[in-house]
Parts: C-alpha cells; sequence; structure tokens
C-alpha cells in the first residue's frame, strides 16, 4: 500500500509502554493512516475530514464501517475510525479509505 498509494514517509512510534508501537504512514507532511500490531492482526486508524467523510458514505464500503465512520469521535482535524484488519476484506475497506482521504 505504500508504494501504490506513494505513501512514503513511515514513522514508527511509542507513546506510552501501554499504548505500544503505532506505524504513521504519511504523503509528504500530511497524515493518511496509522497501524498498529494486534495479536494475530492489526488495527488501522484515520482521521477523516468533513469531505473525506462524504466521499466515504457515497463509497463501496462495508455497512460496519459506515456505521464507524457514523459513530466516529470528532476531533478538531476531523472524524476518527478505527477497526481491526483481520481478513481481505477489511484489506480492501483500508484501500478504498486510504483512496478517499487522498482524493479529500
Amino acid at each position: 500500500m505504500a508504494e501504490e498509494f506513494k505513501l512514503v514517509a513511515q514513522e514508527w512510534t511509542s507513546y506510552s509502554p501501554k499504548a505500544g508501537w503505532s506505524l504513521r504512514l504519511k504523503r509528504l507532511k500530511r497524515n493518511i493512516l496509522y497501524l498498529g500490531p494486534c495479536h494475530g492482526s492489526f488495527r488501522v486508524a484515520f482521521v477523516l475530514g468533513d469531505k473525506a467523510v462524504a466521499a466515504a458514505r457515497q463509497g463501496r464500503l462495508p455497512a460496519r464501517v459506515i456505521k464507524l465512520i457514523d459513530e466516529g469521535e470528532r476531533y478538531p482535524e476531523g472524524t476518527g475510525i478505527r477497526f481491526d484488519v483481520k481478513g481481505p476484506a477489511d484489506i480492501a475497506a483500508v484501500r478504498i479509505l486510504t483512496a478517499v482521504k487522498l482524493e479529500n
């Protein structure tokens, strides 16, 4: 995905021992998505602006991801969503959300 979407800046960070490590993927200085390792899967997080939220609702995302967007916590930067990636359907949703974020 990093190559596909030209997310050339990759930054590993740990905010606290309890939170563990996360990988931030960026295009130039813009944060696109965050990945965190879990047992048997990984967690992905996005912060989507208003235009990206509207575009995501119109996209081909699974209903559960749309529900996460609708219920996502609002931050000054946008709506935060996160979910565990456990299989191909989840990876497809990550690709769609990444494209939506980059386009908006």
